[in-house]
C-alpha cells in the first residue's frame, strides 16, 4: 500500500511541475503577445510571423531551464559548485571563514550521487513544444 502512495505522490509532483511549466510559458507568451501585437497586423503573413516570435523565445527560455537542469542531473556543474562551496565567495558570505573543507571532490560527488539527482523534464518538454509550434508557424510564414 505504501508503494502505491509513493507512486501517486511522485505522479502528483510530476503533474505540479508540468502545470508550473505550462503556466509559466503561457504567461511569457501572453507577455510577448502584448509586445508583438499580432492582432493589429494587417496581413496573414505578418500575423503568423508575430505568433512565431511569441512562441519562440518563451519556448527557448523554458526549454533552457529544463536543459540546464538535465546538465545538473548529469553532474555537469559539480566541479564549479564544489569550488565555490570550498574556495569561493560562498565561504566569505555564508560560512565560518575558519572552517576548512571537510571532504574531497570525489567524496562530494559521491555524496551528491547517493542523495539522488533530479531534473525538470516537464520544463524541457514544454519548452520544446513551444519551439516546435514556433517552427511550424515559421514554415507557414515562409509558405505565405
Amino acid at each position: 500500500m505504501d508503494e502505491n502512495k509513493a507512486k501517486a505522490s511522485k505522479a502528483a509532483k510530476r503533474n505540479v511541475y508540468f502545470l508550473t511549466a505550462a503556466v509559466l510559458i503561457v504567461l511569457v507568451i501572453v507577455m510577448f503577445f502584448t509586445v508583438e501585437e499580432p492582432h493589429k497586423k494587417t496581413t496573414a503573413k505578418d500575423v503568423v510571423g508575430a505568433l512565431s516570435n511569441c512562441f519562440l523565445v518563451p519556448g527557448a527560455v523554458i526549454g533552457g531551464i529544463g536543459g540546464l537542469s538535465l546538465i545538473a542531473k548529469c553532474g555537469g556543474y559539480d566541479g564549479i559548485t564544489y569550488a565555490f562551496k570550498n574556495f569561493g565567495l560562498h565561504n566569505i558570505f555564508f560560512s565560518n571563514p575558519k572552517q576548512k573543507r571537510t571532504q574531497s571532490f570525489y567524496d562530494y560527488k559521491k555524496e551528491k550521487d547517493e542523495k539522488g539527482r533530479t531534473w525538470l523534464p516537464s520544463f524541457l518538454y514544454v519548452g520544446l513544444g513551444g519551439v516546435a509550434v514556433s517552427v511550424l508557424l515559421l514554415i507557414v510564414y515562409c509558405i505565405l
